[in-house]
């Protein structure tokens, strides 16, 4: 996928729409595109994972205590992680062939903090992911 059209993706998130187009382009240059294949794991089975993953196209399948969500484009998982190193991996897993974008963890945050709306809509996120836990 060329670097504009990640860009674009990036830009209609929930998380990263209100950013320009300029400030999203290095991170979308940096970002790591992965295609998954049907029933394939996001994250790793082992080992520290403190990246955000964003959900470029297709849908994911995600499980969390007994209950399964199904994520659709724009979403992200590995939020919490980037704030507390000792937050379990998400389990999920790729329904259909899938593309994620993978975005070390350290650029996230600077990026968080260097963007004030970003900020505003990574903590929205959160705060909704806590009361669907609830």
């Amino acid at each position: 996928m060329i670097l504009s059209e990640r860009a674009l993706i990036l830009k209609k998130t929930k998380l990263f729409g209100e950013a320009s187009l300029d400030k999203l382009a290095p991170l979308a240059e940096a970002l790591t595109e992965r295609t998954l294949q049907d029933q394939e794991a996001v994250f790793p089975d082992s080992g520290r994972c403190g990246n955000l993953v964003v959900l470029a196209r297709g849908a994911v399948c995600r499980t969390e205590e007994g209950k399964s969500f199904t994520l659709g484009e724009g979403d992200c998982l590995g939020e919490f992680a980037l704030f507390d190193e000792t937050v379990p991996r998400p389990k999920a897993k790729a329904d259909g062939e899938a593309v994620v974008f993978v975005i070390d963890g350290n650029m996230a945050m600077e990026f968080i903090v260097e963007e004030s709306s970003v900020a505003e809509n990574f903590i929205r996120s959160l705060v909704r992911k806590i009361r669907s836990t609830d």
